[in-house]
């Protein structure tokens, strides 16, 4: 199981999708500045997500804390997959269930973020 270690903050951006895919266990909002810990492979995990200020989305962050490498990506699990590639385990992991958003009791830690409102630019 993952260790939170910041919940981060929801964002509120008029015509971005900052939520989870309805297909989820629990639909949620992503909160930029998440950031959670969990063992893997005999190693430690740091878990992040970020924003990207080009495309006003979250972005995934796994990194390898003993080497520094990361992998990262659009949804929980890319980076994940991209780390079982690399590793050539032929594993299949999910990215929700590692950043710790199939466990009830985070989805309910989630709701008590603070929001952020991001202004679209005038163009």
């Amino acid at each position: 199981h993952a260790t939170i270690l910041e919940l981060g903050e929801m964002i509120s951006n008029p015509g971005r999708t900052w939520f989870s895919s309805s297909g989820c266990l629990f639909h949620h909002q992503y909160p930029v500045g998440y950031k959670a810990r969990i063992d893997q492979w005999e190693r430690s995990f740091l878990m992040e997500i970020r924003s990207d200020p080009k495309f006003s989305k979250p972005i995934f962050y796994v990194t390898n804390e003993q080497t520094g490498v990361s992998k990262f990506g659009d949804s929980p699990t890319k980076p994940w997959t991209e780390w079982c590639l690399f590793r050539k385990t032929g594993q299949r992991i999910s990215g929700p269930l590692f950043f710790g958003f199939s466990d009830p009791i985070t989805i309910k830690l989630l709701t008590t973020c603070k929001t952020k409102t991001i202004k679209q630019s005038k163009r």
